[in-house]
């Protein structure tokens, strides 16, 4: 395995779903972890089930592409 395979540097168009309760004490660390994982090449998408969470995702949304980023609201 090479050195950058084990850092993620390549994967492959990995994805990671993220489904956060629903208050923002819980939300804000959550886009955190997004970040990092962002960093890592990841895709994420963060599952949305109540609108009033969608304003909270605006920073982090500025400051990554929308590929590297997505919503999904239920």
């Amino acid at each position: 395995m090479k050195n950058n395979e084990v850092s993620g540097k390549h994967n492959n168009g990995a994805n990671v779903l993220l489904f956060p309760f629903p208050t923002s004490g819980h939300i804000i660390p959550l886009l955190d972890l997004a970040n990092h994982l962002i960093n890592h090449n990841l895709n994420i998408t963060i599952l949305v089930t109540k609108p009033f969470i969608l304003p909270l995702l605006d920073p982090i949304r500025a400051i990554r592409s929308s590929n590297s980023i997505q919503t999904l609201v239920l």
